[in-house]
């Protein structure tokens, strides 16, 4: 694989969190009148999201440290696609925070692998690199919430777990073929 095509692989890898907390927000207020819930109990699913993903932070390095970049990010992606999942089909709001804390701690991979492997592989233009995966970061986080708002609007608020769902499956896909 060329340098241009890791970068952009990384680029995806490392954009997965942000997206997933970015995408979501649109849903919030469709998630609380369908479940009949206060603004505060909603958001609860936006709390444990932040608070699972900076644990999975602290936790995929030593993880990717101990048993390979490659299957960090694909155990990441699958607990991601897992949390999805459990979000999609979520019969009651407590199993939506539960799945979203599962899928935020999944999320987490993306970013600290990425950031390692690109000090594994680039050690002398890792500045440079890293600037690259930032601007990837910015421009996912800037148009979640837009593809998060359409995908709410046309198709209903689950359709935003189907879309990480797909996500998680091409990230894991990419991995596999590529790393």
């Amino acid at each position: 694989m060329n340098q241009r095509s890791l970068i952009y692989l990384l680029a995806f890898i490392v954009t997965i969190g942000s997206v997933a907390t970015n995408i979501y927000l649109p849903a919030l207020p469709v998630v609380r009148d369908y479940f009949g819930s206060t603004v505060a109990q909603v958001q609860g699913t936006f709390s444990i999201a932040l608070l699972t993903f900076a644990i999975g932070m602290l936790f995929w390095g030593p993880f990717a440290d101990r048993y390979g970049r490659r299957l960090a990010i694909l155990a990441g992606v699958g607990l991601m696609a897992a949390g999805s999942v459990v979000c999609l089909f979520a019969p009651s709001l407590a199993w939506l925070i539960a799945g979203r804390g599962v899928l935020a701690f999944g999320t987490a991979t993306g970013i600290a692998v990425s950031r390692t492997i690109v000090s594994d592989l680039y050690p002398d233009s890792m500045a440079r690199v890293l600037a690259q995966l930032a601007i990837f970061a910015v421009v996912s986080s800037a148009s979640a919430p837009v593809i998060g708002g359409f995908l709410t609007s046309w198709f209903g608020w689950r359709a935003v777990f189907a879309a990480q769902v797909v996500m998680a499956a091409a990230v894991a896909w990419l991995t596999r073929k590529h790393l």
